[in-house]
């Protein structure tokens, strides 16, 4: 194999490490989590693939409110 390939090889490995490691973090807080629905206030906690996949900024999610059926943005709460 040349060195280009032994580079590739790296850079992918390298690449699968912080896929992992973010997952990890992401599961870290998914655990201690639950999300605030704006437009009806009731709180929730959605499954880890939603939750780790779902368009995010901050702390705010998009998902559906189970009790009220919007797609609306869900303000994130750190539970203690």
């Amino acid at each position: 194999m040349s060195i280009g390939g032994y580079i590739a090889l790296i850079i992918i490995g390298f690449m699968l490490f912080v896929f992992f490691i973010a997952t990890l973090i992401g599961y870290f807080v998914w655990r201690k989590s639950s999300f605030i629905c704006e437009k009806c206030g009731y709180s929730h906690k959605p499954k880890f693939f939603k939750f780790l996949f779902a368009w995010h900024m901050f702390d705010n999610y998009l998902f559906t409110c189970p009790n009220c059926g919007e797609t609306c943005a869900h303000t994130l709460e750190i539970d203690n």
